[in-house]
């Protein structure tokens, strides 16, 4: 039962992980576009 928990907890920690460095990225994407683009970072017409 131990190592399912730890198993558990390890896979947790890498998706915390993932998804951090995910915010990260994109929160820098979004700030570099916002400098060169100025209002179209604000209403992207591309998704």
């Amino acid at each position: 039962m131990n190592r399912w928990i730890e198993s558990f907890v390890g896979q947790l920690h890498s998706l915390v992980n993932y998804i951090r460095w995910s915010v990260i990225f994109v929160a820098q994407s979004e700030v570099s576009e916002d400098t060169l683009d100025g209002e179209d970072a604000i209403c992207p017409s591309q998704v």
